[in-house]
């Protein structure tokens, strides 16, 4: 009989540490793991966990640029955005030569290297690399080292939380994720290896002999590009005056070392304007459109309640509109509360119109005028006080949803700030109006210049005029 453990047993312990290292395994059994079982071991948590994830796994340095976000569909719950995306990494000893002599002059844009890591995007329903560019470079110890630069559109899904729509603040979840298995991914701020100079460096600073090539942005190795997060109904969490937002974030991220991940979370909150003059504009119209059944002498209640029943099937038509602006959810938006708010509130008064025409049958020497004024002066001051009421709930949620995504908030959960970086037009603007105004004031001592030769010129022909009738 052999004396190793029962296998049955040893595969009913590897299901139960599935995550765990091999020593805590061991410790957890008291006894030896034999090589079968741990080889076992290593592969199971590996197709699991992520693959390896220790130190021994090769560094692969990561930089990663958000360029643009768009078609932020909320039917669809999904977003596009398109990346670049660089890594660097130490090539292989036996290829070392061969990328120096293809790649390390950076002119080759076909070349590609014999091994690069595969970088996917989370979520993504289609990436696609608009562009891909490698260069090598050579160390002061020796070692080669390659540059990868990605540029991608992604089609990334999204789950919307519509709780607050339109008054709603989301967060756009990026998740650059590297798939080998024996690398480990280490952040770091990269240089741009496709833009030398150019465009990026003024004439005024060429001029000065600052250096332009190649440029490498600020120390943080995610950024985001300012001009790239417009969208059309949505805007960038910025800072406030009422404390929800202590320091404007339009932009965070962390880092997963386990599973080889970078998050980039991008901040946002709906502009509801849209909504607001559309939907429920048109809605408030339509409700208080009751309040003029009251002219309506109180006892033709038929008219009364034909103007209630038309207004009560318009809301209801209306409502149906508004379930088509967002995808199908089993919970209420604060939209969906105020559409559902005004058709009680029509109801209410149909109700009521109704209840008059009920006592005037039983009572048909009563007058209910004063009765009918009361109830016109209270529908119409509880409609008032709860549009104030849905207001004022509308902006205290709204400031509690953004703190919640507030740099102090973001930070306990590992999150940090991104590089935002913004185009200053008016510094650029400034820096070429001052070298043209330059040029000018040079091309205008070249044309005095000018004129006072000509004025030496006109001088020595009338003095040699001179010379030539004396003599």
């Amino acid at each position: 009989m052999s004396t190793q453990p029962g296998r049955r047993d040893l595969h009913s312990l590897i299901s139960r540490a599935v995550g765990q290292t091999l020593s805590e395994v061991q410790q957890h059994r008291h006894t030896a793991v034999d090589p079968y079982t741990a080889r076992l071991l290593r592969k199971r948590v590996d197709s699991v966990g992520g693959g390896r994830r220790d130190s021994t796994a090769h560094p692969v340095g990561l930089d990663v640029t958000v360029l643009d976000v768009w078609n932020a569909d909320v039917k669809s719950e999904s977003f596009c955005a398109k990346l670049k995306v660089r890594a660097r990494w130490l090539c292989p000893s036996e290829h070392a030569e061969e990328a120096m002599a293809e790649g390390g002059d950076g002119l080759d844009t076909g070349w590609e290297p014999e091994w690069c890591p595969y970088i996917t995007i989370g979520s993504s329903m289609n990436t696609q690399i608009e562009y891909a560019f490698y260069a090598a470079e050579r160390d002061a110890a020796g070692l080669v080292w390659i540059t990868g630069d990605w540029t991608m559109n992604s089609h990334i899904l999204e789950a919307y939380d519509l709780h607050a729509f339109p008054f709603d603040v989301q967060d756009f979840n990026i998740v650059v994720r590297m798939e080998n298995s024996a690398m480990r991914m280490e952040l770091q701020a990269l240089p741009n290896l496709t833009q030398r100079g150019g465009e990026h460096t003024s004439r005024k600073r060429r001029k000065r002999g600052q250096p332009t090539s190649p440029i490498t942005r600020g120390g943080c190795a995610v950024r985001v590009e300012a001009a790239g997060l417009e969208l059309p109904d949505f805007r960038t969490l910025r800072a406030r005056n009422d404390g929800s937002n202590w320091l404007e974030c339009a932009a965070l991220y962390r880092t997963l070392p386990k599973t080889n991940e970078v998050q980039v979370v991008l901040l946002y909150e709906r502009n509801p304007l849209f909504y607001v003059m559309n939907f429920m504009l048109l809605l408030f119209a339509i409700t208080s459109c009751a309040a003029f059944g009251w002219s309506i002498a109180w006892e033709q209640v038929e008219d009364r309640l034909a103007l209630d029943v038309t207004l009560l099937l318009t809301s209801i038509a209306f409502k149906q509109v508004l379930a088509g602006t967002v995808p199908p959810i089993s919970y209420l938006t604060r939209l969906d509360a105020y559409a559902l708010g005004s058709l009680g509130f029509l109801l209410l008064a149909t109700a009521a119109h109704a209840a008059l025409g009920f006592l005037s049958q039983h009572c048909e020497q009563c007058s209910f005028a004063r009765a009918d004024a009361a109830a016109m002066w209270a529908w119409g001051g509880a409609w008032l006080a709860a549009n104030a009421l849905y207001a004022a709930a509308v902006r205290r949620m709204g400031a509690r949803a953004r703190r919640t995504f507030s740099l102090r908030h973001a930070a306990r959960r590992g999150f940090r700030r991104a590089d935002v970086s913004r185009l200053d037009v008016k510094e650029w603007y400034d820096e070429e109006e001052g070298e043209g105004e330059e040029e000018k004031g040079e091309g205008g001592k070249g044309e005095g210049k000018g004129e006072e030769e000509r004025a030496d010129d006109r001088a020595a022909e009338k003095r040699s005029s001179l010379i030539s009738g004396a003599v």
